[in-house]
């Protein structure tokens, strides 16, 4: 990012360096945690007198919750809602990615509480509310900290919350949610999802054969059911 930042110093005023441009700076240097540097690039598109899109917003919001600064990250949420430009499904998601990402050394700068997960929910009802639609990477965000937790009837729950709000569960969110049933030998709920997955229109790929296989040769007894899956995939 040095390097970049440099070609882009001397470069940018021979050109016409469009908000993207910026966008794409702020985003380099928020991936590495370096929020001064980003917040810096942000101020100076607002100095040259750009029109900061929401990509540029989202970018700089990205860095913030990155670096764990969250009451930052939520000013500049409220100013979005307050003056513009107008949040999108992207800028949510960063927020409940944040609150529900699991801590682990690679993630060490995240921001990461279980206690967090409600204003993750929180989000989602605020984005249905001014007609935003939650995506599929939303709700799987949550459905994974659910999943993490083997909380069977919560991450059930929100399978349901999703296809109320008219976003259908994709091939991650059976994935994880069929993987934990295995894992916690939740097998009555195993075949109720497995079946409703027909019900919603959706046909199971590779990976999802590949979980059912998997988890049920680690169980005792199960591994009849296992060769019944391959087999059902090989069809």
């Amino acid at each position: 990012m040095k390097e970049v930042q440099k070609f882009f110093d001397r470069v940018k005023d021979d050109f016409a360096l469009s908000v993207k441009s910026y966008s794409i700076m702020v985003r380099g240097w928020g991936e590495l945690g370096e929020v001064v540097e980003a917040l810096k690039l942000f101020d100076e598109m607002l100095e040259r007198g750009f029109s900061v899109d929401v990509l540029a917003y989202n970018s700089i919001l990205e860095s913030f919750c990155n670096a764990g600064k969250m009451d930052e990250a939520y000013k500049l949420f409220m100013k979005m809602r307050s003056v513009g430009p107008k949040p999108d499904a992207f800028t949510y998601s960063i927020f409940i990615h944040a609150y529900c990402v699991k801590d682990d050394i690679h993630l060490a700068f995240r921001l990461c509480k279980s206690d967090k997960v409600e204003d993750a929910y929180q989000l989602i009802d605020e984005m249905i509310n001014p007609g935003v639609t939650p995506d599929c990477w939303s709700y799987n965000t949550i459905l994974a900290f659910h999943c993490d937790h083997n909380d069977v009837n919560l991450a059930l729950r929100l399978i349901s919350k999703m296809e109320k709000n008219g976003c259908l569960p994709d091939r991650h969110t059976y994935n994880m949610v069929l993987k934990m049933l295995i894992k916690v030998g939740r097998f009555d709920r195993v075949d109720k999802v497995w079946e409703s997955m027909e019900d919603r229109k959706f046909y199971p790929s590779v990976s999802t054969y590949a979980v059912m296989i998997h988890g049920l040769c680690k169980k005792k007894g199960k591994l009849e059911e296992a060769c019944k899956y391959f087999e059902m995939m090989i069809d």
